[in-house]
């Protein structure tokens, strides 16, 4: 489809607010350190759902904010707006919920996935600064001409994880089928990390130069979605294993394939001369809730992120199995270390010295960072509002170069990965026959 092209026809906005009042006492919520080190943008998801025989749209569409309402009793933080950046006001705002027409099909756009129709389907821009100071979640309920359903959902990165979003969709559907909000949130994160007063530092005078350059970054960016199936996985376990990991994960295998393509395709494209000596350092993201001691409840609201890195060195040949050892002693390493640390005296230093690293690979002279962060295992096929689950939940992702996010496909044994490269590095990437031995480009 041709950008700029509009399959989405907005037909209603309506603010949705707790079905009973925010107690006075709860009437400001404060963010955590954690909460503040995040970046102000949204995060997406997308859950496509197909026709309902036993309701219209508009029936659906009352049922899904009346349900919202009472879930927003429980979530009630996110009816509010950031203040200070310390703080939430929960009083009298509410979350935007935008009703919306597609005029097509759902099975076509499930057969053909195309990225410029699936932003349509969300309510904000990930970038949108609004993240920061206007609505920290947003719906979109798109109705198809066929009877099916897309419910898009944005919140801001500085309230939620993965972890978090899981766990309001779910409340939110648990409300919608008739019971209690069975999901009851822990909001003693911020007790843990309390917040901070961050200095409002003036921009430099290259910061508009810089977003200059981050914008042709941006431009020369494409983003692809590849398939792994449960039993081209079980092929890649076989192939990954070694004696240091005998039976390697889902998600390791995938992350130290997709990783070890991407390395070959970096030093093979025309773009990434100057990095053929650098050291490929993966980023991985890591959920801290379980890992600390001792653990946050799993119903912890917020963000509780932690960050691991990975060398590959220097040589242009790596065994998929020395990188998947390579994570795994990374991923024990910090579980045994650095994340037992982050409840006692020293988590505060560690988070203000620690977020500095990716910044610093970043723009480092011999590195070439690759970040990934996998949403596997939190269950977003289980969001079921009354009709059923979804037959496909994704994400909409912001194009930052050599980046990947994983999810479950809906059977729970497969991989999709959204995988973001350069134009050039892409080219040489899913040329890659190692890769499409493993992987459906979808």
């Amino acid at each position: 489809m041709a950008e700029g092209t509009t399959m989405v026809e907005i037909i209603g906005k309506e603010i949705i607010k707790p079905s009973s009042p925010t107690p006075p006492h709860l009437e400001s919520y404060k963010l955590s350190f954690l909460d503040q080190l995040c970046p102000a943008i949204y995060t997406s998801i997308v859950l496509f759902y197909p026709k309902n025989d036993d309701a219209k749209s508009d029936q659906i569409s009352h049922h899904l904010k009346k349900s919202l309402s009472e879930a927003l009793t429980r979530f009630y933080p996110l009816v509010g707006r950031i203040i200070n950046g310390t703080t939430i006001d929960c009083k009298g705002n509410g979350v935007p919920f935008v009703e919306a027409k597609f005029n097509g099909f759902l099975s076509t756009l499930l057969d053909q996935p195309d990225s410029q129709v699936l932003k349509q389907l969300v309510p904000a821009k990930n970038e949108s600064p609004e993240a920061g100071t206007g609505p920290l979640m947003l719906i979109q309920a798109t109705f198809f001409n066929c009877g099916g359903l897309v419910l898009g959902v944005c919140m801001s990165h500085k309230v939620a994880d993965a972890a978090t979003i899981s766990m309001v969709l779910k409340g939110w559907a648990s409300c919608s089928n008739g019971g209690d909000c069975t999901y009851v949130p822990d909001f003693s994160v911020a007790s843990h990390f309390p917040p901070r007063e961050l200095p409002l530092e003036p921009l430099p005078a290259a910061a508009t130069e810089h977003d200059q350059e981050l914008k042709k970054e941006v431009e020369n960016c494409v983003t692809k979605r590849y398939v792994f199936e449960k039993l081209t996985i079980a092929a890649l376990k076989a192939k990954a294993a070694s004696d240091e990991v005998k039976q390697p994960t889902r998600v390791e295998v995938i992350t130290a394939l997709i990783w070890k393509c991407a390395i070959k395709a970096l030093r093979l494209s025309s773009s990434s001369n100057s990095k053929l000596h650098k050291h490929c350092v993966l980023v991985q993201l890591v959920n801290i809730r379980k890992r600390v001691e001792p653990p946050f409840p799993e119903n912890s609201f917020g963000n509780l992120l932690g960050y691991l890195t990975v060398q590959s060195g220097y040589e242009d040949k790596q065994e998929l199995g020395g990188l998947v050892s390579k994570l795994r002693k990374a991923i024990k390493d910090y579980s045994e270390n650095k994340a037992k640390k982050l409840r006692g005296k020293e988590a505060l230093e560690l988070h203000l010295n620690g977020p500095k690293e990716p910044g610093d690979l970043v723009s480092s002279d011999d590195v070439s960072p690759f970040f990934s962060a996998s949403w596997c295992n939190f269950g977003f096929y289980e969001v079921d509002f009354g009709w059923g689950r979804p037959i496909w939940a994704t994400r909409i992702i912001s194009p930052f170069e050599n980046s990947m996010a994983l999810l479950d496909t809906r059977e729970g044994d497969g991989v999709e990965v959204l995988l973001t490269l350069s134009k050039e590095t892409m080219a040489a990437f899913e040329r890659d026959t190692e890769l499409l031995q493993f992987a459906s480009p979808f």
